[in-house]
């Protein structure tokens, strides 16, 4: 064996809901757990997670993405699962890159076959204001009436010691930031300390010279993030209050201003899994690009809230909150607004209206405080000073050299 290499036998197997394209195996490190020696495996298991409603929902996110040297595998059935994991030889071990579920952990327990968990995207905690008290409510019982099964597993997962429940603890944990949502007791044998996801994509594109796809001249981004009912609405069980169509006339007016206002374009940077479906934005730029890159070599950032915003606080970037009247009585997409928002300490700025636009306008459309930029970094976005090493390698090191004793 090489040194800083794992063993030949050594399979990872990444369980998600959604299918892995390239932009998630970079972001999952799949090239340099490659090079590290380790096999890799994609387990797709929306349609045994969810109910037969949902996942038919969002059926499009069954459509498997080849990735170069990765089998993936769409998984149907409970059965299918067991018989896909005990098809895998040699040495394995999962990453969650989905929310713990018991009856994916009993299966792992009864294989024994060990897991992670990752703690890698963490952002500022949702706040639900007393009158949305009574929407979430009528959320609960709409989810425990839909999926019982579903609901009852996370609930018992986040209230009884797992020796109770029959299953095993994480094998290791890894943080990505000095704020964590992990609520189990760890043992320093445990941790791996990396930084987050978004920290990794600015360190590897950190020396590579200005992408082509950089629009000429000065630019804002606007990190699209759709409030009408799409695939986190789904999900999550909740009903918005805006619809596609309401959301596009307002935003693009308003952007039509903006550009009219300020001589500058805006552009649209998509979310990895949005499609031409979520595109409302009046045939302005819609780039699937590197988000990071787009928003280095911008002028500013507009927003609702998104794990993006990292990006925008390694670069120093200004950045506009924005929200509408009917979004604030969303709970669901407001609270993430609010919630990211007082993250950096910054205001919302409602956009319904003429009114609202030059209020904006004359105040400034752009918000920056160093010292909060500073904070939501130390909090969110990296460990202390981590070192400037690839979050993957970090995570190989450590599997490496315990795995292989």
């Amino acid at each position: 064996m090489e040194a800083g290499r794992v063993g030949s036998d050594m399979t990872l197997i990444f369980v998600s809901i959604y299918p892995f394209n390239e932009d998630y195996a970079v972001k999952y490190g799949f090239d340099i757990l490659k090079k590290r020696g380790f096999n890799i495996t994609i387990l797709h298991v929306l349609n045994i997670l969810y109910s037969k409603t949902i996942a038919k929902e969002l059926s499009h996110y069954n459509k498997l993405v080849p990735i170069a040297g990765i089998e993936q595998v769409c998984v149907k059935t409970w059965k299918d699962l067991k018989k896909y994991l005990n098809l895998i030889t040699g040495r394995k071990m999962v990453f969650l890159v989905v929310s713990p579920d018991l009856r994916l952990l009993k299966i792992f327990k009864r294989l024994s076959i060990s897991y992670v968990m990752m703690f890698l995207n963490v952002q500022p905690a949702m706040f639900v204001e007393g009158k949305n008290i009574w929407g979430r409510l009528f959320r609960v019982v709409k989810g425990l009436l839909n999926d019982p099964v579903n609901y009852f597993s996370a609930f018992m997962l986040h209230r009884l010691p797992y020796t109770l429940l029959g299953i095993d603890y994480p094998k290791y944990v890894v943080l990505g930031s000095e704020i964590s949502n992990c609520r189990i007791s760890l043992s320093e044998k445990q941790v791996i300390c990396a930084h987050s996801f978004d920290y990794d994509r600015y360190l590897r594109n950190k020396n590579v010279p200005k992408p082509g796809y950089i629009p000429e001249g000065e630019y804002y981004v606007h990190l699209a993030c759709p409030p009408w009912y799409t695939h986190d609405y789904v999900l999550m069980g909740v009903v918005p209050e805006l619809s596609k169509e309401e959301y596009a006339r307002i935003i693009n007016n308003f952007y039509d201003f903006v550009e009219r206002k300020t001589g500058e374009k805006v552009v649209i940077a998509t979310h990895p899994k949005h499609t031409d479906v979520e595109n409302v934005y009046g045939g302005r730029p819609y780039l699937y690009h590197n988000t990071e890159q787009l928003i280095k070599y911008s002028s500013g950032v507009f927003c609702h809230y998104s794990g993006a915003i990292k990006f925008v606080v390694i670069h120093r970037k200004p950045i506009c909150f924005i929200s509408t009247r009917k979004i604030k009585e969303d709970f669901y997409f407001q609270g993430n607004i609010t919630a990211y928002s007082s993250g950096l300490k910054a205001e919302i700025n409602y956009i319904d209206n003429n009114e609202d636009w030059q209020k904006l306008e004359n105040k400034g459309f752009f918000y920056y405080d160093k010292d909060a930029y500073e904070e939501y970094e130390r909090n969110y976005i990296k460990i202390n000073q981590s070192e400037n090493r690839f979050l993957w390698d970090i995570i190989a090191d450590t599997l490496i050299k315990r795995e292989e004793k």
